[in-house]
């Protein structure tokens, strides 16, 4: 099924000249106003150049830190404040082409891509429900990591999901009815030593055995998702899908095709993984949303498509955010929060940044510059200082700047999907003020940014 075209894209309109700290002006005395950031077309020395003086801005919007933060109420995620920015320095919105012009089709007939629609089997992300059920084995002993852990991991990955979603996702996590004997979640032990279980060729076989230990009462196949989540600290195997068809590249043995089965109904959605938040999250990611992954096959491990800047990436590093073109596959920003552009031109943006929730119509979050009906640029803003989604893991800098990419929804996954320049994109670096990134026929210039985000010009 194609997306309707809602409108048809006007030539572009042009960009005026933005002011820029230090460059030259012509009129002594005069005074610009972009965004609270105050120009003054001032005498130094021999020459007139703009001098600019920055009043208070909105601070970003809080992200989670080493402290789980309780599940997300319907109130939706802060926004800063809005600020007013005169549209004579941006390309109106009559310039840009409707959304749906950039929605790449997929044609692929898989689950297994970015494109559009969504195949997906869970069609409402406001609030996913998950059954977790954990699985030890005979010899697990002191190697058990324990409900306390488990339940700090599972805190972690709804607030990652929250933050990431504006407060529009919220996962509602179920356990097995308490064991009278430990008082904790009861914990279903395989007839199986460690050193015998989950050899790659065999996870899907293993999972099976666990959901047959199951009880007919639990109504499995009336969940969202199952997350299968090892209580073994040994254990490092993962993975998550939905739909079950079988990814290019894998190599569950027996292939699974079709859906997980229980004694309580067959199950769609299911992630099998060890108790680590950021598995977690990047396998949940592929059981609910559908997301695919992002590194490259079979050496994943040391090379990557998209520099480590997102979550199914290489989920043990880098930067654990979602880029945007991934957050507007899941709903989480709106049609008119993105600058379609269809027809060649310069174009003027300011793109609130990606961790920030969307904020006033202007804010853009994302410009996506169609190249065929199956590939794109797409340009969006990066700043918060240091990036904290789980205990102890922080990265990042003081960088604010834009990422830019191509996407190409025929590519399926771990085949480069997403690609970004290894020299100028990779993890941490941005594309920061005055940097100009060229990606096929298209320029990214970024003029200047501030705590909410940057003013970006493009050429195409």
């Amino acid at each position: 099924m194609a997306l309707a075209i809602l409108a048809a894209s006007p030539a572009a309109a042009p960009a005026a000249t933005i002011p820029v700290a230090g460059k030259s002006c012509v009129q002594i005395g005069k005074k610009l106003t972009i965004k609270k950031i105050s120009f003054t077309c001032s005498k130094s020395g021999k020459n007139l150049i703009w001098v600019k003086s920055k009043s208070a801005l909105p601070a970003h919007q809080p992200l989670p830190t080493s402290t789980p933060t309780p599940a997300p109420t319907s109130t939706p995620t802060p926004s800063p404040s809005p600020v007013t920015l005169p549209t004579a320095f941006l390309s109106p919105t009559s310039a840009f082409a409707a959304a749906s012009e950039c929605a790449l089709q997929d044609t692929s007939g898989t689950i297994f891509n970015l494109g559009f629609p969504r195949r997906t089997v869970i069609k409402n992300y406001s609030k996913v429900r998950v059954m977790v059920i954990r699985f030890a084995f005979s010899d697990t002993g002191s190697s058990a990591v324990g409900w306390d852990y488990t339940k700090k991991a599972l805190a972690d990955v709804t607030s990652y999901f929250s933050s990431q979603s504006y407060g529009k996702t919220t996962l509602d996590f179920s356990s097995l009815p308490i064991d009278a004997a430990t008082g904790e979640p009861a914990v279903v032990v395989m007839n199986e030593t460690f050193a015998n279980s989950l050899l790659p060729a065999g996870q899907s076989e293993f999972v099976g055995k666990v959901l047959a230990q199951t009880s007919p009462a639990l109504g499995l196949s009336k969940y969202d998702s199952v997350l299968v989540v090892s209580d073994d600290w040994r254990t490092l195997n993962a993975f998550g899908g939905q739909a079950w068809q079988q990814p290019p590249g894998w190599n569950l043995q027996p292939p699974q095709v079709g859906p997980f089965t229980s004694p309580s109904g067959d199950i769609e959605s299911l992630v099998f993984s060890s108790n680590h938040s950021d598995v977690l999250t990047h396998e949940l990611a592929h059981a609910i949303l559908g997301y695919i992954d992002l590194y490259r096959l079979p050496d994943f491990s040391n090379t990557t498509y998209t520099q480590l800047w997102d979550i199914m990436d290489a989920a043990y590093t880098g930067d654990y955010g979602v880029l945007t073109w991934e957050k507007w596959l899941a709903g989480w920003i709106a049609p008119e929060q993105i600058h379609c552009i269809a027809k060649p031109g310069k174009y003027s943006h300011f793109l609130s940044y990606n961790e920030l929730a969307p904020s006033a119509e202007w804010s853009a979050k994302m410009v996506v510059v169609k190249t065929t009906s199956s590939t794109a640029v797409v340009i969006e803003a990066r700043g918060v200082p240091r990036y904290c989604i789980f205990a102890n893991f922080c990265w990042g800098g003081s960088k604010q700047g834009v990422l830019a990419y191509t996407v190409d929804v025929t590519k399926l996954s771990a085949q480069g999907a997403i690609v970004m320049d290894a020299q100028t994109m990779a993890w941490p670096n941005l594309a920061e003020p005055d940097a100009s990134v060229t990606i096929g026929s298209t320029t990214i210039t970024v003029k200047s940014c501030d705590t909410t985000g940057c003013l970006v010009e493009t050429v195409n």
